[in-house]
């Protein structure tokens, strides 16, 4: 029988060791090639349903941002990352709990625990005596303590004090990590919006630039047709023809520059949105004029409150304050690991042995521990926090100064953008005028055909020099609003009307107020419409049911959230104030037309200008 073990221990025990060389000998080996192949099926196939994406509607700017910002490759992995984080806090915060540890062991021993002992003598607590064997050779004196198969077990829970406030320490630094990523993602979600205004406004321009350049070539062609038909009737010369031609050949250039620009651009928004090349899409019709009026004037705007506004929202400006609060609170955790550490222990035994009395048992115990040659260490790194923290208030001193001279920058470069671009559409204006003139001329005879053509195409490179300068001013206005740290929303005058439930005093004065669900509506308008979308509807029709079950409340239809357009940051009476009626006059004619009285629709200020009085809150970009 002991051979038959002793063979199988062999076998497993030779198995075993086979398997053990086998795999520190074999090298590990990667296909390169087929890895790649694979990558490129799993990324192709992932692109293809991206591909499915499709823009039934032509696409508006606003609709290109919020299609980015959701579906953009660079930020979807920056919003994976900071969803990462914040498992990672949750990771650290379970640390905080104690140890619980379970055990089993089951031991064979190929012979038993044989003891041998002497007898101690009393008076002198001193053994005495020699192990004595029988004539046969049997031992005596001999114990035995243990089986030769013991089967054990145990669960041990053990906490460390210090060990727990550490990780604490380390739980608070994980979730400024996450904050951190979190304003990362933020601050790339706003350099994605500026790239994305840009591209689009650059493929919007090119792309009503080439209907223009189909135009112009219509019309040169006449001309050349024109001066072919004068040339055969003895007319005109051989130059004018030829001049004809040098002309539409220079059309035709730019006409490749410009649909050359356009399709990059078109090719750098659709990246832009995460969206793949194939995906077609075209370009709602949107006038780039209305974009230029909502733009504030360099002369409205205050240079030091744009500072203080970028000081507030800037991202990178908060990720330098919990940058700081780290070493911080890593130099809490270094003064606590100076600390003795201080632990407890709960365990339950289970052990088979048929020599012990009891198989199961359980202990409690304490153990504090402290390593008094290893505080100097620790003083030491703790007073090279110290100064850690001090490089890490530096460093923030240094983004703060940073960004105050970025938005002087961004201050002085849109101020310039803004007048080269007055100039060029002054300059383009005076062509169109010139232009105009010409037709008049034309019509009458006094100016030739290739003067009128010259004054056209002359308008044409004008209207291309305006839309370049147009374009720069775009590109440094997205980068005035991002130095500011603002999100896309905050970029123009958009327009926000509260709707607040009241008691009607004079009727009810113990009027009981509206639920807290219903009792106040926020309605978001565009800048340009007063059209009320529909997402905000069901929200008025709960009003509306409100009023009519409580015929003592009337409806405060409250102007918030207007744009700041001027030094004194109080609204011109001009066109905001007859936006404003317009909007609040769509508020008013919907619960008309659902049955509500109009006398019940309350404006609580009679004059508008008193509702764009400033708040301190400039930062948010709002007004009371």
């Amino acid at each position: 029988m002991k051979i038959v073990r002793i063979k199988t221990y062999g076998i497993i025990l030779s198995a075993l060791s086979f398997l053990l060389i086998s795999a520190c000998s074999t090298h590990y080996k990667l296909n390169l090639v087929k890895a790649r192949s694979d990558a490129i099926k799993e990324d192709k196939t992932i692109l293809a349903k991206r591909a499915r994406i499709k823009i039934e509607s032509p696409l508006s700017l606003k609709e290109a941002v919020n299609i980015g910002l959701n579906n953009n490759l660079n930020l979807w992995v920056d919003k994976i990352l900071a969803e990462a984080h914040q498992e990672k806090i949750l990771a650290e915060k379970l640390k905080m709990l104690p140890n619980l540890n379970v055990e089993a062991d089951i031991t064979r021993r190929s012979k038993y625990d044989i003891s041998r002992y002497k007898y101690v003598n009393p008076a002198t607590m001193e053994p005495y005596g020699d192990i004595k064997r029988h004539e046969n050779g049997d031992l005596k004196d001999l114990t035995v303590s243990d089986d030769k198969q013991i089967l054990s077990a145990n669960l041990k829970l053990s906490w460390n004090l210090l060990d727990c406030g550490l990780t604490y320490i380390r739980s608070k630094q994980k979730a400024l990590d996450a904050s951190i990523k979190e304003m990362e993602t933020k601050r790339q979600a706003q350099k994605l919006t500026a790239k994305i205004v840009s591209a689009y406004w650059k493929a919007a321009i090119s792309e009503k630039n080439l209907n223009r350049v189909a135009a112009l070539e219509i019309m040169l062609n006449q001309y050349k047709k024109a001066a072919t038909k004068a040339i055969n009737q003895k007319r005109a010369s051989l130059i004018a023809l030829k001049e004809a031609e040098n002309k539409l050949i220079e059309l035709a250039i730019k006409s490749i520059k410009i649909q050359a620009l356009f399709e990059a651009s078109k090719i750098e928004l659709a990246n832009l949105m995460g969206l793949p090349i194939s995906v077609n899409f075209n370009l709602a019709d949107e006038k780039v004029e209305n974009f230029i009026t909502n733009i504030p004037k360099p002369t409205d705007l205050s240079i030091d409150k744009m500072e203080n506004v970028a000081l507030q929202n800037r991202p990178e400006l908060f990720i330098s304050d919990m940058e700081l609060n780290i070493n911080k609170q890593e130099a809490k955790a270094l003064l606590v690991r100076m600390l003795p550490g201080i632990r407890f222990d709960a365990m339950q035994i289970y052990n088979s042995s048929d020599y012990l009395y009891y198989n199961s048992w359980n202990t409690l115990g304490a153990n504090i521990a402290w390593n008094l040659f290893g505080l100097p260490s620790k003083y030491y790194a703790h007073k090279a926090q110290k100064k850690n923290i001090a490089a890490a208030t530096i460093k923030r001193i240094e983004t703060t100064a940073a960004i105050m001279t970025q938005m002087r920058l961004a201050s002085h470069d849109f101020a310039i953008k803004n007048r080269i671009f007055k100039d060029f559409d002054s300059f383009f204006k005076n062509h169109s005028d010139i232009t105009k003139i010409g037709a008049e001329y034309h019509k009458t005879g006094l100016l030739s055909d290739a003067d009128m053509t010259e004054k056209t195409i002359e308008k044409f490179n004008a209207k291309l020099k305006r839309d370049k300068a147009l374009s720069q001013l775009i590109d440094s206005y997205t980068s005035l609003m991002i130095t500011m740290g603002f999100d896309y929303s905050q970029w123009f005058n958009n327009f926000q009307v509260s709707l607040i439930i009241i008691p009607n005093k004079k009727t009810n004065k113990a009027a009981e107020p509206a639920p807290e669900d219903i009792k106040k509506a926020l309605i978001d308008f565009d800048t340009s419409t007063a059209h009320i979308d529909k997402e905000y509807r069901a929200q008025l029709n709960n009003i509306i049911k409100e009023l009519k079950n409580n015929p003592s409340y009337l409806l405060e239809i409250n102007p918030d959230n207007l744009y700041i357009t001027n030094k004194k940051f109080r609204l011109k009476a001009s066109d905001n104030n007859k936006i404003l009626k317009e909007k609040i006059s769509a508020i008013k004619q919907y619960f008309i037309t659902k049955g509500i009285d109009p006398k019940r629709l309350v404006l609580p200020y009679k004059n508008l200008k008193k509702i764009v009085s400033f708040n301190k809150q400039y930062a948010s970009r709002k007004l009371k």
